[in-house]
């Protein structure tokens, strides 16, 4: 009786909002709850173990979905990176950052769907972006963007963009520059304001939503 009760107590603490169950990551990765629970054994996906149950933290299960998911694009020719570098994949001598998103729904007179990404500058490269952009490509080479359905369980579209475009939509959106530390929100809506960006699609999922 008093495990059971340590162990709410636990999940209170921890915020149970900010975790998934055995159950929800097997759906995410199209696995058995036996295979995920061997994961958290071994040691191959992060996880805390509560009692008798394995609780894993939300965002580590979405970047790595998203990490295998733009790895396998490429096969044997990507290699993935340690947490410390700004970048997540190496594939050819290119660096490339990582992004996803679930998609969003904007009530208005027409409905629009949206994924919103976020670029955080902590890179050790110091300096305004717009005002040197070799600092901005010292950042990575490529960004490659994953939008996903609401429970990420389907990849709906991928965008390879070179990061040399992103300057391009970023200058247009601030003149000012962004600096070590700015977060700068990239949309991608179903209705893509700028059509040029569906050059950069590299997959097309499934349009249902």
């Amino acid at each position: 009786m008093t495990s059971i009760v340590l162990c709410c107590i636990i999940l209170v603490t921890m915020n149970i909002d900010y975790y998934f169950t055995v159950e929800e990551v097997a759906k995410i990765f199209r696995k058995t709850p036996y295979t995920v629970r061997k994961w958290a054994r071994e040691g191959k996906i992060v996880a805390k173990k509560v009692g008798k149950s394995w609780l894993f933290s939300k965002s580590d299960i979405r970047r790595e979905r998203s990490e295998s998911d733009a790895a396998s694009f490429f096969g044997n020719r990507a290699v993935r990176q340690p947490r410390i570098n700004p970048f997540d994949l190496l594939v050819d001598g290119d660096r490339i950052e990582v992004k996803s998103s679930q998609i969003q729904r904007r009530n208005s007179k027409k409905v629009i769907y949206f994924w919103n990404f976020c670029i955080d500058f902590s890179s050790p490269k110091k300096g305004r972006f717009q005002e040197n952009p070799e600092k901005f490509r010292e950042y990575c080479d490529y960004f490659f963007f994953l939008c996903y359905n609401v429970d990420y369980h389907n990849l709906l579209r991928a965008y390879f963009i070179p990061a040399k475009v992103i300057l391009k939509i970023m200058k247009k959106k601030d003149k000012k520059g962004f600096v070590e530390g700015d977060v700068f929100n990239f949309r991608l809506s179903l209705r893509v304001d700028d059509d040029s960006l569906e050059k950069y699609r590299v997959f097309k999922g499934i349009s249902k939503i």
